[in-house]
């Protein structure tokens, strides 16, 4: 009975990290789908994702020489639809 106690325990572990490893792709997605919709200098910006709904994230643009956000955009990697805020 210990055992089956281990294994609840170590299921749900994966299962969180398998979460936190699918969060993390649809933060990379939404960065990278709203790097092609600014399409500026790429390199001169910086991009921060966070999820905001089911499949939705808000992706900041900032400028890198004095972090003031540029422009916004609500992605949902789901449907691969990007929205300018």
């Amino acid at each position: 009975e210990e055992n089956k106690e281990e294994e609840t325990v170590i299921g749900k572990e994966e299962k969180e990290s398998s979460e936190q490893n699918t969060q993390l792709k649809g933060e990379e997605k939404a960065i990278q789908m709203a790097k092609e919709e600014w399409a500026i200098s790429v390199n001169s910006y910086d991009f921060d994702a966070k999820l905001i709904g089911d499949g939705i994230y808000q992706v900041i643009v900032s400028n890198k020489t004095d972090t003031r956000a540029v422009a916004k955009y609500n992605v949902n990697v789901k449907t691969e639809v990007i929205v300018e805020q």
